[in-house]
């Protein structure tokens, strides 16, 4: 019973990508507008990514009697960047289909947003901050880098 509720749930999620996926060919081909680009993902990530930072830091203020303006601001930066988004869907694509690409947007948001931010952490720490600690440093280092320094002006002993 175990393996057929996997191959189950494994089909539903299939499916429900292949639909997304139909629903933005047919949108793109009928009103022009693509709701799963990848900039429009890319742009999705970058806001749930300041969401979910900034709650953290709201909290973590919070809990620790700091500021927390700073996450505040995050997430109003992450309101404004999913406002923009809603707006141009429904400029580009109108009611209908704004409507229902927004949806699909923000399904894909909720249950997909923790996995693309933390394999955005994940590319952060590969490339900024793993070649730091390995090299000592951004860019290689001070202690990595030998800088040729003339002696000072000393008479030397007759």
């Amino acid at each position: 019973m175990l393996v057929l509720q996997i191959v189950f749930g494994v089909a539903v999620v299939i499916g429900t990508f292949w639909a997304a996926y139909a629903f933005d060919f047919h949108s793109a081909r009928k009103v022009n507008h693509s709701f799963l680009s990848l900039n429009t993902l890319i742009v999705l990530t970058l806001a749930l990514g300041l969401f979910y930072g900034g709650r953290w830091w709201r909290e973590h203020a919070l809990q620790n009697q700091g500021d927390p303006l700073n996450g505040m601001i995050g997430i109003g930066v992450a309101g404004l960047i999913a406002v923009y988004i809603v707006v141009q869907n429904f400029r580009r694509a109108g009611i209908l289909y704004g409507l229902i690409g927004t949806a699909l947007q923000a399904a894909f948001a909720y249950f997909l947003g923790p996995l693309a931010v933390g394999i955005g952490v994940l590319i952060i720490i590969g490339v900024i901050i793993a070649p730091a600690k390995v090299f000592g440093g951004a860019g290689g280092g001070s202690d990595q880098v030998i800088v040729y320094r003339r002696p000072p002006n000393v008479v030397p002993p007759p």
